[in-house]
């Protein structure tokens, strides 16, 4: 009995210890980031001092002050912010439709679409080619509809790569909720579409979230294919990586600062659609 309750005892601990290490490797560059980003230079630059304090000796608000006062620097943020959030939106609208098409039209085995694992397999395919070589032909097509160096060109671009992965996981999401839900609620006099949007998204909401979190972080921090398809209206990740080239750790710090405040409150926002307990009660109509 003492041998399980010690075994049982080092189990709990070395998970413990698995899950401390894992969120140290995830929180402790974000501390550095925001701690560099209110510090001197010559505390980032100089000698580490010993032994090591997580709290600043130095503090100062110049570098972001300076950031946030650039005029350019403003709009290519309200630029990558509207780009982003509409890829987003378009990437759901279109997705959840069509991955619900493919799970309740094409997994039947009566009526089943033929051409449903060739859309999934085009879907994975198409994410396996570089930013590069879509983002040519994108442009030559963006230039022809006058779209280059618009927000919409953005948003369009954006959408090309999140659209395959949203799918996929909006597939995945719909394959885990019973049909039997959508025929009673027929049989309770909804129509398939009422079905699909009062009693089918809701459980939905995990899916959604996750997808539009991927899409978010992918357009936010997507380079190629920005630097293809603008020119003089370019959003945060083109600035970032222009800024970069010349500027002192702690410039850097602050402008990588600048570009995490978005990702997290966008992040903390959706993150309660991720809750078990979300999908577990959506289930009630």
């Amino acid at each position: 009995m003492i041998h399980l309750k010690s075994r049982s005892f080092l189990r709990s601990g070395a998970f413990a210890l698995l899950v401390i290490g894992i969120a140290f490797i995830i929180v402790f560059p974000l501390y550095v980031v925001a701690k560099n980003a209110f510090v001197e230079d010559p505390e980032i630059t100089g000698r580490p001092a010993w032994p090591w304090s997580p709290i600043p000796k130095t503090f100062t608000t110049e570098w972001v002050y300076s950031l946030l006062t650039e005029s350019k620097l403003l709009s290519s943020l309200m630029l990558t912010i509207v780009s982003t959030l509409l890829s987003v939106g378009i990437s759901l609208l279109l997705a959840t439709p069509a991955a619900w098409a493919l799970v309740r039209v094409g997994g039947k085995t009566k009526t089943r679409f033929r051409a449903t694992g060739f859309i999934l397999t085009f879907a994975v395919i198409s994410r396996m080619f570089p930013s590069i070589t879509v983002g040519i032909p994108l442009a030559v097509i963006l230039v022809r509809l006058m779209l280059h160096d618009t927000i919409w060109g953005l948003a369009i671009g954006f959408t090309l790569f999140s659209l395959p992965y949203s799918l996929i996981v909006m597939k995945s999401q719909f394959e885990a909720i019973p049909p039997e839900l959508e025929e009673a609620a027929m049989v309770d006099g909804y129509s398939r579409f009422g079905a699909f949007i009062r009693v089918t998204l809701p459980p939905a909401a995990p899916g959604m979230a996750a997808a539009a979190i991927f899409s978010f972080l992918f357009a936010w921090g997507e380079l190629t294919l920005p630097l293809l398809i603008t020119s003089a209206n370019q959003p945060l990740s083109v600035m970032t990586w222009r800024y970069l080239r010349g500027a002192t750790m702690a410039q850097g710090s602050a402008i990588a600062f600048i570009q995490l405040i978005p990702v997290l409150i966008f992040t903390y926002i959706l993150q309660r659609f991720l809750k078990p307990e979300y999908l577990a009660g959506a289930f009630k109509y």
